[in-house]
């Protein structure tokens, strides 16, 4: 078994459940900018992707289900897919009933299994960070058919030193063995030709807490923690790429606070 699966199918369950339910009730507070995002975010992003009714999306590390009836509402042609087993059955307890034409599949997001050229979306949203980001990237590109998009959010390995609250939480997130991968998002954006995609929008929250606020600007920052990516697929990736070193575990910005 792959690590991340039991990370995510054991003790993290619980503590997001109850994360999103205290986000949702506390949107307008303090406290909630250092949550997870809320249903609202989820659904601003999404309107992004420009869904037609019934054209097929994936929904790319699911988790238990909440963005499932978000996305229902453009198409009922939705697959949800986890690596954990745990949260796909939550969500098919929960949701299918309200939702009873979403497929469910437990899988790597590195390696979905699906038909090539399948999906006209593809929503990662929350998860990019816990991915080998390249290699999800490529399958992205796989599955998807040229003209389609891709919604992806993540967190920049360039922060500011002076954002505490985004600090503590990798260290954080580092103690209690948390999958955590920071984009090199400035690299990421020069190689998007030869992973096949153009860029169509992109938004970038400069502190821990702006994504919450959607607070966010247009034209890219120096530093910035967050990030939100809406990419067009162009082609498929014909030569391989070889290794990109996309992202790295521990943040440019914690290794700058850190040395010596």
């Amino acid at each position: 078994m792959d690590n991340r699966e039991n990370y995510w199918n054991n003790g993290y369950f619980e503590y997001f459940k109850d994360l999103i339910s205290r986000t949702n009730e506390q949107e307008s507070s303090a406290e909630s900018a250092r949550l997870a995002t809320s249903d609202q975010n989820y659904r601003n992003a999404i309107e992004l992707l420009g869904i037609i009714k019934d054209q097929p999306v994936l929904e790319m590390g699911s988790g238990f289900g909440r963005g499932i009836p978000l996305i229902y509402a453009y198409s009922k042609y939705v697959f949800s897919t986890d690596i954990s087993e745990v949260m796909i059955d939550f969500a098919k307890k929960t949701y299918l009933p309200l939702c009873p034409e979403v497929q469910f599949k437990v899988c790597q997001a590195e390696n979905t299994e699906f038909d090539s050229h399948f999906f006209q979306h593809i929503v990662c949203f929350a998860v990019f960070d816990a991915l080998y980001q390249q290699k999800a990237l490529e399958e992205m590109n796989r599955v998807l058919k040229v003209g389609g998009t891709l919604l992806v959010t993540g967190k920049n390995t360039f922060y500011l030193n002076a954002d505490a609250e985004a600090f503590d939480a990798e260290v954080g997130a580092r103690k209690k063995g948390h999958p955590n991968c920071f984009t090199n998002v400035p690299k990421l954006l020069s190689y998007l030709d030869a992973l096949g995609f153009s860029l169509v929008s992109h938004r970038y929250y400069v502190k821990r807490g702006d994504f919450l606020k959607e607070k966010f600007q247009i034209e890219i920052p120096e530093k910035f923690y967050e990030y939100m990516l809406v990419l067009k697929k162009e082609k498929d990736i014909v030569i391989p790429i070889g290794e990109l070193s996309l992202s790295e575990p521990f943040s440019e910005t914690y290794k700058d606070i850190t040395k010596g």
